[in-house]
């Protein structure tokens, strides 16, 4: 269930205090070696976010080189203007510092697991994204986008309704990186542009889990791969439900 953690499996719903709860459907859960089902309903289903300490992970399908990714010795590099994975908080704009690492255990010629671990924990009851950009396979070539994914970050209609239901929530995640960058260059107008403007201003780059100008504004193009989480509120482990 990549990427994870994600709002992805999440209902809307109105007994929650982040207007969402948990919804893990069963079928795509793991088994253990008995076979037997995970017990999301008990643990997770229902809740009102993520865990603020939730590792975050994505895949891909072709092997990442590694040695890209900020290590566990050089956290700072996250983040630096071409960090490849980008951590950030929706609400303030903040990004969070992390290290990335890959699965050693990869099955060659399996989608590939990459773990990003945040190296502050994040806020109870917020939003984050997390977006992917440049990474590199073994022989130094840029992977890029799927083209499910390039159709969201490019606009381009499908015919997949799965897809296309999915805008919604994508269009926050590319609001929110946009309002990060335009904040970063001041000559940029309006920091908080309509997704049309937003995709003209970002250009650039972000790939787990937008556009290209010739000038260099608001960089968004490159995106690969995101993803948005909310973590459930303060208080709610208190509350005995964790």
């Amino acid at each position: 269930m990549y990427p994870w953690p994600s709002n992805f499996y999440t209902t809307p719903t109105a007994d929650s205090p982040t207007g969402l709860a948990v919804a893990l459907p069963a079928a795509l859960l793991p088994k253990n070696t008995q076979q037997a089902e995970f017990p999301a309903d008990e643990f997770l289903n229902g809740k009102p976010g993520f865990t603020p300490n939730a590792q975050l992970r994505f895949a891909s399908a072709q092997p990442v080189d590694g040695s890209s990714l900020p290590p566990l010795g050089d956290i700072g590099s996250s983040l630096a203007e071409q960090a490849p994975i980008v951590l950030l908080e929706v609400r303030s704009g903040e990004r969070w510092p992390y290290f990335a690492e890959v699965d050693a255990t990869a099955v060659a010629g399996e989608p590939q697991t990459i773990f990003v671990r945040p190296m502050r924990r994040p806020r109870a009851g917020e939003r984050y994204v997390v977006a992917v950009r440049g990474l590199r396979d073994k022989n130094g070539e840029e992977i890029p986008a799927s083209p499910l994914f390039r159709a969201l970050r490019d606009e381009l209609t499908t015919d997949v309704p799965q897809l296309e239901a999915e805008r919604a929530r994508y269009d926050e995640i590319f609001a929110a990186l946009a309002r990060r960058w335009c904040n970063e260059w001041p000559h940029v107008a309006d920091p908080s542009p309509p997704r049309s403007a937003a995709r003209s201003l970002a250009c650039g780059g972000i790939s787990a889990e937008a556009v290209s100008l010739a000038t260099r504004t608001c960089p968004l193009r490159n995106v690969g791969q995101a993803m948005l989480y909310r973590t459930w509120p303060l208080g709610h482990v208190r509350q005995g439900v964790a």
